[in-house]
C-alpha cells in the first residue's frame, strides 16, 4: 500500500475550504458558490488507463441541497474545474446530497451533458472505503464497511458505462467543484488514496 502525499498537489480555491496533510485532503466545506481544486498533473505522460485505486471518504455534515454535483476523486485530460455540466470532461466518484441524503455515485461529466450511477445513501460520519476501478471504457466503485486488505464488508457497487472514449488522464482532482452560484456545501474529507495499480506513468494517450 503506497499512500498518496496529498502535500505535493496544487491548490487552486477562491474560497479557504481546502486543506491537507500529508495523507487528507479536507473540505471545510466544498461549495457551490466557490471555484475550488486540488488536483495532480501527470504531466505529458499522464496516468494510466486501466487503473485499481483506492480512497477512504467520510462526510461530517451538509446543508441545503446540491443540484450540481461535486467531485470527491476525479480523473480528466482537462484542467478546469467541475461544472454542471463541464468544463472538465471526465470521470470518478461523484457526490450530490439533499435535506436527509448524502449520495456517492459514479460520475461522468462532459461539456456538454453527465451521466451517473445509481447512487448510494450514505450516513455522515462514516468512514467509506472506496475502490475504484477504470478499464475498458467502464468504471466500477465498490464501497466498503472497512478496509478492503483487513476483510471489509461490501456494501454497494457503482457502475457506469462510460460514453466518451478516454485513452488516458492527465489530471486527477480530489476534490473539484465550481461557481454557480448555489450556497450548498458539505464538509467533510477523503484519505489514504492508494495509487499502487496504476500508479506508474506509461506513454499517454490523449482522449481520441
Amino acid at each position: 500500500m503506497a499512500v498518496e502525499n496529498f502535500g505535493t498537489w496544487t491548490e487552486d480555491d477562491a474560497g479557504t475550504g481546502l486543506s491537507q496533510t500529508a495523507t487528507k485532503s479536507s473540505f471545510s466545506p466544498l461549495d457551490f458558490d466557490l471555484d475550488a481544486r486540488l488536483y495532480k498533473d501527470g504531466g505529458g505522460a499522464g496516468f494510466y488507463d486501466a487503473f485499481e485505486h483506492r480512497v477512504e471518504v467520510e462526510i461530517t455534515s451538509h446543508s441545503g441541497y446540491a443540484m450540481g454535483r461535486g467531485g470527491l476523486l476525479m480523473y480528466s485530460d482537462d484542467l478546469g474545474y467541475l461544472g454542471a455540466p463541464g468544463p472538465i470532461a471526465g470521470c470518478g466518484l461523484g457526490i450530490t446530497w439533499g435535506d436527509d441524503t448524502k449520495n456517492l455515485l459514479a460520475l461522468e461529466r462532459s461539456a456538454a451533458e453527465d451521466w451517473y450511477s445509481d447512487a448510494y445513501v450514505a450516513a455522515e460520519d462514516v468512514i467509506y472505503f472506496c475502490k475504484i476501478e477504470y478499464a475498458d471504457n467502464s468504471l466500477e466503485i465498490n464501497i466498503y464497511d472497512a478496509d478492503t486488505y483487513a476483510g471489509g464488508d461490501l456494501l454497494d457497487t457503482l457502475t457506469l458505462t462510460l460514453q466518451e472514449d478516454y485513452g488516458g488522464f492527465r489530471y486527477i482532482y480530489c476534490p473539484v467543484t465550481t461557481d454557480d452560484s448555489d450556497a450548498d456545501n458539505c464538509t467533510g474529507y477523503c484519505q489514504n488514496l492508494d495509487r499502487t495499480n496504476g500508479n506508474r506513468y506509461p506513454v499517454y494517450k490523449p482522449k481520441r
